[in-house]
């Protein structure tokens, strides 16, 4: 069913709190990018091997460095260079950076073994931009710490994902948010470079299971396209999480259908309360459908100004079959 529900017409009120009848979630956070804390680590590092470890490897920079940068001559923006992982990267004294921005750099874990991850952030104030993260059988990215920052914007960058990232090909989820407090903007999740096939997650594209993590944003700068994974595009099991102007079950153009066919682009359940899903483009599969609020506890949501089944223009349906199910009260 294409639909779309109504939203406030001037940009200032985009987050305007609405009227109900029981705790409205949070306001929105200052959507500012991560600020460097003291870190175990300090300087600069730049990856110049694309070996899994050794001399010049970004394991080993990580273990030398608190910002990562790779050099672009062996890892050329219109060539990607790969690095085939044979084990997870933890991040774990927090607030260090890892910038393929400026380059071509894909994190391959098809040789790592059955459950690894790709990148475990179990740190706070990380930042990743500019990565491919593909063929993990976990979790692209495992979140356990808070207030990082994956992804950025699109446009700044020589690489081929500019500041965004990614993440698609992998068992797990794209991102699993296990903390709470992180910011998702202008990635690729579940969808290929180009932004217009399936690069499908076999769970969810992103999985929320902690309070206050934004995925997206006000501006087409944050804007993530998640879209085509096997489950959930965003599964929500935690509270007070905001889903805003993302594309979801499209492509990077918002254009053609990219759902998965089984089950709902958004899904809130598991005791999931006062989120807020708004100004997102979304676009559901032919037997699941675009958001669902379900299960006891899944109360106090806000729903608002989101496009259901229509592409980016307003004037053309590309399907979906359910565009809402509310199956709790107080939403």
């Amino acid at each position: 069913v294409a639909s779309v529900s109504q939203a406030p017409a001037a940009p200032a009120g985009l987050f305007a709190a609405a009227s109900r009848r029981g705790p409205a979630p949070a306001r929105l956070p200052s959507l500012h990018r991560t600020v460097a804390r003291t870190a175990a680590v300090a300087g600069a590092c730049t990856v110049t091997s694309s070996a899994d470890s050794g001399p010049g490897t970004l394991r080993q920079c990580l273990q030398q460095a608190a910002r990562i940068t790779f050099d672009p001559a062996a890892f050329p923006p219109l060539n990607p260079a790969t690095i085939k992982l044979q084990s997870e990267l933890a991040l774990s004294s927090g607030s260090q950076t890892i910038d393929g921005s400026g380059a071509g750099v894909i994190l391959d874990g098809s040789a790592a073994p059955s459950g690894t991850n790709g990148i475990f952030l179990q740190s706070s104030y990380n930042v990743i931009l500019g990565l491919q993260i593909v063929g993990f059988a976990g979790d692209g990215i495992l979140v356990g710490g808070s207030y990082n920052t994956i992804g950025g914007d699109r446009g700044q960058g020589a690489g081929p994902s500019g500041q965004g990232n990614v993440i698609g090909g992998n068992g797990g989820s794209g991102i699993n948010l296990n903390g709470p407090s992180n910011l998702i903007v202008g990635n690729y999740l579940g969808v290929d470079a180009t932004g217009t096939r399936q690069l499908a997650n076999g769970d969810d594209g992103v999985t929320v299971q902690n309070a206050g993590n934004t995925i997206g944003g006000a501006t087409a700068a944050d804007r993530n396209v998640i879209s085509g994974n096997t489950l959930s595009d965003v599964h929500i099991l935690g509270t007070a999480n905001w889903i805003i102007g993302n594309y979801i079950g499209t492509d990077a153009a918002g254009k053609v259908q990219l759902s998965n066919p089984g089950y709902f682009n958004i899904a809130m359940d598991g005791d999931s309360p006062a989120n807020h899903v708004q100004g997102n483009l979304i676009v559901g599969g032919s037997n699941g459908g675009g958001i669902l609020i379900g299960d006891v506890g899944s109360s106090y949501n806000e729903i608002v100004g989101n496009s259901l089944g229509l592409d980016a223009t307003g004037s053309t349906a590309l399907g979906g079959n359910i565009g809402i199910n509310v199956q709790e009260s107080f939403n």
